[in-house]
């Protein structure tokens, strides 16, 4: 679908190529940042539900 409408526009071969690289960077980008996010979330969650245990504990 990405092609056929870049080529609906006239471009080049060139340039469809340059523009999928320029989607696969980009995919790239968002599939690290959010496996960067989930990993990060991990130890905050482990950390908040040892605390809610040792309060349950406690009460």
């Amino acid at each position: 679908m990405l092609l056929s409408g870049a080529a609906a526009l006239g471009m080049t071969q060139r340039q469809r190529i340059e523009l999928l690289e320029s989607v696969e960077d980009t995919l790239d980008f968002l599939t690290s940042s959010l496996t960067y996010l989930i990993h990060a979330e991990k130890p905050a969650d482990t950390a908040r539900c040892c605390l809610n245990r040792r309060v349950e504990s406690l009460g």
